[in-house]
């Protein structure tokens, strides 16, 4: 993605919430509570671009610097979640969308697994909620299967010239393949 945007792909800043009982006055946990409070304050201020809570943890991204990127001439793609999204097409309605799916519910528990990042109570909340988020993707401009890297870093690249209408999320052969996806009728 680097290569497409050049260096352009922005992650949502994370920060920690948690009950002053519960957190250790340490140099890190003061950082990290000032880190959170500062957040809540440009959310309120309109300083984000969005914002959302996902598995306890609030992300936003900086208006300003998504700004400054497209001021600039450069593309931005923003590594957020459906409800980041929603705001960013509220706010930028030319902005356009991309949902990137796992294969299958198995796969995703499996990459999960793999990546060794997570506790078991983490992975099982994931995948618990991993359906509903999974049921936003109609609300996307395109779709991508992230079934083979390399396939899904080519749709990306062709959703990006401009020539990825087999992604378009009105396709009715997608439409199909993401219905057995996230296994819900009538999609």
């Amino acid at each position: 993605l680097d290569r497409l945007v050049g260096g352009r792909v922005l992650q949502a800043r994370r920060g920690q919430d948690g009950a002053a009982a519960e957190v250790e006055l340490t140099h890190e946990s003061l950082v990290s509570a000032w880190a959170t409070l500062r957040r809540w304050r440009e959310e309120a201020a309109g300083e984000l671009l969005e914002s959302a809570e996902v598995f306890d943890n609030r992300y936003g991204t900086s208006r300003e610097q998504v700004e400054r990127y497209l001021a600039d001439g450069h593309p931005v793609i923003l590594e957020i979640d459906w409800q980041g999204a929603r705001q960013v097409r509220e706010s930028m309605p030319t902005a356009h969308s991309v949902f990137i799916l796992p294969p299958s519910r198995g796969e995703l528990e499996h990459r999960l697994r793999q990546r060794g990042t997570d506790s078991e109570a983490a992975i099982e909340r994931r995948l618990s909620d991993a359906l509903a988020d999974m049921s936003h993707w109609d609300e996307f401009d395109y779709v991508i299967v992230n079934d083979d890297l390399r396939r899904a870093v080519a749709d990306l690249e062709a959703v990006l010239a401009g020539t990825g209408t087999a992604h378009a999320s009105g396709n009715p052969a997608l439409k199909e393949r993401i219905a057995g996806i996230v296994n819900i009728a009538g999609l």
